[in-house]
């Protein structure tokens, strides 16, 4: 570590490079784009799960309604 510092200080740098923080920046796009895509995916199954649900509903009323 102290290496790093001394080169920083003989090149009379202290902040990042360009390629480091686009670097930084690739990996956060990465992480949120993985995000989105799993948020749609719960959305899916989310919808799936309650049209399963009203179907039951459905048929459980249907089976309980009297002969004609």
């Amino acid at each position: 570590m102290n290496m790093i510092k001394t080169r920083m200080e003989q090149r009379g740098q202290g902040g990042f490079t360009l390629i480091e923080l686009l670097v930084v920046i690739a990996i956060l796009a990465e992480l949120a784009g993985g995000r989105i895509i799993g948020i749609g995916a719960m959305r899916t199954n989310a919808q799936k799960t309650a049209c399963k649900s009203d179907k039951d509903t459905v048929e459980t009323a249907a089976g309980s309604l009297p002969d004609r």
